[in-house]
């Protein structure tokens, strides 16, 4: 999140001590299922995904900016992209990542 009052605004504490998230068990049964080694012939995907990691539903304090920078914002939509075009490669839904 980006706001230029995220570290002065008390609404915004408020927002960080919220439990916001929740695990995405479909995703991660999917991303587990790909990496199995159920078949020794053939060689699961790499993957390079770099998922977030959430604590007790909590957004981490390094997701809050009081800085817009283009490039924060670019990694983030690259990452996402990542994301989807790996579940549409395999047929899925891009509605799968969703939290």
């Amino acid at each position: 999140m980006f706001s230029p009052t995220v570290a002065s605004d008390e609404k915004w504490d408020w927002v960080k001590s919220q439990k916001l998230l929740a695990d995405n068990i479909p995703l991660k049964k999917w991303l587990e299922n790909m990496t199995s080694d159920d078949n020794p012939v053939v060689e699961g995907p790499k993957m390079e995904l770099d998922l977030p990691k959430y604590e007790d539903g909590i957004i981490p304090e390094d997701c809050f900016y009081s800085e817009y920078d283009d490039n924060t914002l670019t990694e983030i939509m690259e990452e996402q992209m990542k994301m989807v075009k790996l579940l549409k490669s395999k047929g899925k839904s891009k509605h799968l990542a969703n939290r």
